[in-house]
């Protein structure tokens, strides 16, 4: 419907390479479609939270909207994406 917005979730860590390079696409993107209603998420499934924290910043991503994920084990969200 008119006004609704789309979330952009993007589930990566901070050993995996290929989560790494995405970055770069994931921010040319927010850069291409800024005049749309779109709001990102960055979930980290890093058991260390110190990595997560500097490695969120090293790659510049926005601190409101960046999260990790605690429970993984016991994620119902991960468990109903099969990650």
């Amino acid at each position: 419907a008119k006004g609704d917005s789309v979330l952009y979730v993007d589930i990566w860590a901070s050993w995996c390479g290929p989560c790494i390079k995405e970055f770069s696409y994931s921010q040319r993107l927010m850069d291409n479609l800024k005049n749309y209603k779109i709001k990102y998420i960055y979930l980290s499934v890093d058991d260390d939270k110190h990595k997560w924290r500097v490695n969120s910043e090293r790659y510049g991503l926005p601190t409101k909207n960046s999260y990790i994920i605690d429970n993984k084990l016991n994620s119902l969200f991960l468990e109903k994406i099969d990650f």
